[in-house]
């Protein structure tokens, strides 16, 4: 259930191999500066892992966001998150 991919990105599912930009990303500040901190290693790991399960479980995830080169780009898509105590 990927989104299409557009004139200039593609999405794929995220995989280990998606670990250093992943960490990355998530060990940036300012990138997360919305959610509580920023991820260590070991939290952009679980992420990852997490992902893989809600494909297996749900279909869909956070999905990888590349250029149709393959650089890395960022995440998206849907998940399930507690906003307010509420999900």
């Amino acid at each position: 259930m990927l989104p299409r991919d557009t004139a200039r990105l593609r999405f794929r599912q995220m995989a280990p191999t998606d670990f250093e930009a992943m960490a990355g990303l998530l060990g940036d500040p300012e990138v997360v500066r919305l959610y509580p901190a920023p991820k260590n290693r070991e939290e952009a790991a679980a992420w990852i892992a997490w992902n893989q399960r809600n494909y297996a479980e749900h279909g869909y995830g956070l999905w990888v966001i590349e250029t149709h080169g393959g650089e890395f780009v960022g995440d998206c898509g849907l998940t399930w998150q507690a906003v307010n105590g509420m999900c």
